[in-house]
């Protein structure tokens, strides 16, 4: 039995993993008709380093390590040994050895990653021995496997019922996929379409497709019993293909379809939503319409509001079997685990969903003995000490997690996400001729480790189930639609076990046919900024973050801002904070702004440059106004470090920015949509100017100063305290000072000073409609409250109970994007809004072309 899918044991290099699988537990009886043993191996993980071949995708090689592992038994306190581990010819082997009643024993496996090395891997897995195995069935309805000649994509969930002695309440279900106790076959037929393990674990290797929606059969018996599973194989990966001279991944059997927006999708941004657990294109469909619908269409949303002819919005779905998708949290002990369900004995039957995800892990409980031994006081356990606390802690986690791919859908040799990923690489739009350029459209959501690509990040999976974090994985990000599913269970009558499911519950998910809109968008929405490398800023525990820099455009760390040297104990102060160090501080408001078109030298010793605007010829003409020091313009230069995202340096430096451009005499032409400036002063060295760079003309003050998005007056007001505007230090208990500021599980909105905002009021400074919206340094964000700091007060990336703009979802959900995350965003993807969020922001802002007069 190859034991698969455990939490890592973070002490070990990430490189190479022990898997455990399908959820490090076991089940042996005492007596059923044609007894087996478990065969028992150990794999080495080892992640594929350097180019690898295309056709292989794979992530990790694995090779067997059982004859490098020692394996020993321990017992509960309580318990009896009952299980025996033999080693014949190279073959490891689990049996029962004895005992009454039901058991608990745990194999110690230990470990050395290489025969020099001084540490060991250690790990506990659960085995209980029952009295007796009554019955089995499969826990597929149906299985899609993916075409994939290398290796093995698919097993076969196998769910029992045991101790048949006990009373149909005590019985135990458990789950015994691939311990090899069924014998597993193939029905006619379909030795042409998939291969089977030798072993019995029922890993399924697709070898050729099935038409269209046609299935063979996966068949089992045991103890009397029979079984069928249907499978299908699915071109996932798509074919090798001759595509403009280039052999490409092509999988024209899952096209994918533009939902919303015009044009080529070189000149637009592109936003992919990949569809999992719908069974119907009409569903997915109206899902998205209800979340994209909102998301460009309310101020609630902005930028997105004004961006919304910037985006072509692309679909894709493999439909799956029924509505949902797996729940992979472990049965056994006769219980499924799970907030909705408390006391439900029963299972959930594997679900053939398109993308193969699942929510919850199968019972991951963290069995390094390195964790638990941190996890004990008063010295070294003993063996029995730890194997007794692990049988007290074992649980099954919570089904409200995150969504992954399912262990018994995705291979140990690859990274579910990079799998989804490769099945994107391979997404067509046959709506268009195979030479044009739109026809390989999944390329343009691929990372490049080389260059800058705009549309990387752009690609949400849409989960139609429920009780899980959305996330952001880097690649893709992740929510889902349905957020008042029901729960139900039904109960067969009673009667003689001729087949375990009449004896069990029967574990369904009704779906409602409506969803939340307003927070499914809101989600939505908070996901998508980070794809804009906008950080959480919300604090989930209490206490200093951990980092030094932060990779994020919108989060600032204490040891870039701090104000001289560190304190002794800074845990009694707070912390003195230079502001002009805030990746945000030194941004300007805009007055009026355009992008450019495409890139430009400026070689050294020039005086003038000349750059091709993107907008249409009223735009240029503008720009004949700026043409005196008063209203000079500038450029911020829109360049990546390579592959990265992030727009603003790391360490608190100002962005690359060409300053106090005088139009040059003559310098507009419309018709060329050329505008031609001259500098200053004599270029230093030559600088390049990259395609997407922000033009712009600054808010001015009445001195003709440019304004920051931060006030004037708060960056006075800040350099005077040196001080955030918030901070979240318990100067009373020094031993405990960064405060849990959490309130009814959300973080508050925070506000300046009152003495801020008598400053501003009395110096008639453009104030936002609510004052946590005054931009600064505001103490608290990446899930920690001390030590980093966001722009904002409240933000859509905090998630905060205040009402939005337009004064409704008052209480609930995130309101809007500060600010700063707005110019990151409008930056990003079209830099002639800038001006129109600046306008939403300060409506009632007057510009001034001298003291007193307004402009």
């Amino acid at each position: 039995m190859l034991l698969s899918r455990e939490p890592r044991n973070h002490a070990l290099n990430m490189a190479t993993e022990l898997y455990v699988e399908p959820g490090a537990d076991i089940h042996l009886a005492r007596s059923t008709a044609g007894a087996n043993q478990v065969v028992l191996k150990v794999f080495s993980k080892t992640l594929v380093h350097g180019p690898r071949q295309e056709a292989e995708q794979r992530d990790f090689d694995l090779q067997d390590v059982t004859g490098n592992v020692r394996f020993d038994v321990h017992v509960p306190t309580g318990m009896t040994q009952s299980i025996a581990i033999n080693t014949v010819g190279g073959v490891t082997t689990l049996s029962v050895s004895g005992g009454t009643g039901k058991q608990t024993n745990y194999i110690h496996i230990m470990w050395q990653e290489t025969p020099a090395s001084v540490n060991y891997m250690y790990y506990l897995i659960k085995v209980t021995v029952h009295n007796t195995i009554d019955g089995w069935w499969f826990g597929n309805n149906r299985l899609s496997v993916p075409k994939h000649s290398l290796f093995a994509h698919c097993q076969v969930s196998i769910f029992a019922a045991c101790d048949r002695a006990s009373s149909i309440h005590q019985r135990s279900i458990v789950d015994i996929t691939g311990h090899g106790f069924v014998n597993l076959g193939l029905g006619a037929g379909a030795g042409d379409h998939i291969a089977l393990d030798g072993d019995g674990r029922g890993k399924i290797t697709g070898n050729t497709l099935t038409a269209g929606n046609s299935t063979v059969d996966v068949t089992g018996s045991w103890l009397g019993l029979n079984g069928t599973v249907p499978v299908r194989v699915i071109d996932f990966y798509g074919g090798q293909e001759n595509i403009g001279g280039n052999q490409v991944r092509v999988n024209r059997s899952f096209p994918v379809q533009r939902h919303a927006g015009t044009g080529s999708s070189g000149s637009k941004c592109n936003l992919l939503i990949l569809g999992e657990g719908f069974s119907t294109q009409a569903d997915f469909d109206r899902a998205i319409e209800q979340i994209t619908g909102r998301m460009f269409s309310s101020r609630r949303h902005s930028p997105f509001l004004w961006l919304k002819d910037d985006f072509i919005i692309w679909k894709n779905l493999i439909p799956s079997e029924a509505d949902g998708i797996s729940i992979a949290t472990t049965v056994y002990e006769g219980n499924v685990s799970g907030p909705d369900l408390p006391g439900h004995n029963g299972i959930w039957q594997t679900r053939d969903s398109g993308l193969g995800m699942s929510l919850g892990s199968w019972n991951s409980v963290q069995n390094s003995l390195n964790a638990l031994v941190s996890s004990l006081s008063g010295g070294a356990p003993t063996a029995q000490q730890i194997t007794d606390r692990v049988n007290a802690r074992r649980q099954a986690r919570s089904i409200a997690s995150l969504p992954e791919g399912d262990d018994r859908r995705y291979p140990a040799e690859m990274l579910f996400k990079n799998a989804i990923m490769r099945y994107v690489k391979s997404l067509v739009d046959t709506s268009v001729p195979d030479n044009d350029p739109d026809f390989t459209i999944g390329n343009k959501w691929q990372n490049d480790p080389l260059n800058f690509k705009k549309d990387y990040g752009f690609v949400c999976l849409l989960v139609n189930d429920v009780n899980f974090r959305a996330a952001n994985s880097g690649s893709y990000f992740t929510t889902n639609v349905d957020a008042r599913s029901v729960y139900a269970a039904e109960r067969a009558a009673e009667h003689p076990l001729h087949h375990p499911s009449a004896h069990v519950w029967k574990i369904t998910r009704n779906y409602t046919a409506q969803m939340e809109p307003e927070e499914v968008t809101d989600t939505f929405v908070h996901e998508f900024g980070h794809s804009f490398e906008l950080g959480d800023e919300y604090e989930e525990f209490p206490g200093a973050y951990g980092g030094t820099q932060i990779g994020f455009d919108n989060l600032s760390s204490i040891d870039v801002v701090r104000q001289g040297a560190a304190p002794a104990n800074p845990a009694a102060v707070v912390e003195s904070i230079d502001p002009s160090k805030l990746k945000w501080a030194s941004l300007h408001r805009v007055k009026k702004s355009d992008r450019i078109a495409a890139d430009v030298t400026i070689p050294q010793n020039a005086t003038s440059i000349t750059v091709t605007l993107s907008g249409e010829e009223w735009r240029v003409r503008r720009w004949e106004l700026n043409n005196n020091p008063n209203n000079s313009a500038f450029i911020l230069n829109f360049s990546h470090a390579n592959f990265s995202h992030l727009q603003f340096p790391i360490d608190g430096t100002s962005p690359v920015r060409l300053e106090n451009l005088i139009l040059a005499p003559g310098g507009v032409n419309a018709a060329m949509k050329t505008v031609t400036f001259n500098l200053p002063a004599p270029a230093a060295a030559a600088i390049t100017i990259k395609a997407g760079s922000l033009l712009y003309e600054p808010v001015r003050d009445c001195d003709h100063h440019p304004q920051t998005l931060i006030d004037p007056h708060v960056l006075d007001f800040m350099n005077r305290t040196q001080e955030p505007l918030s901070h979240n230090k318990d100067l009373a208990n020094p031993a405990n000072s960064c405060l849990d500021v959490r309130v009814a599980g959300r973080p508050p909105a925070d506000n300046p000073p009152q003495a801020l905002i008598t400053e501003l009021q009395n110096a008639r400074a453009a104030v936002p409609n609510h004052h946590f919206l005054i931009l600064g340094a505001y103490e608290g964000a990446a899930n920690s409250s001390c030590g980093v700091f966001r722009p904002s007060g409240a933000c859509k990336m905090r998630d905060h109970n205040v009402p939005d703009a337009e004064g409704f979802w008052q209480g609930a959900g995130e309101s809007e994007f500060c600010f700063v995350c707005q110019y990151i965003i409008v930056n990003r993807v079209n830099p002639e809004k800038h001006e129109v969020i600046d306008y939403q922001t300060y409506p009632a802002m007057f510009t001034f072309d001298n003291c007193g007069a307004p402009a």
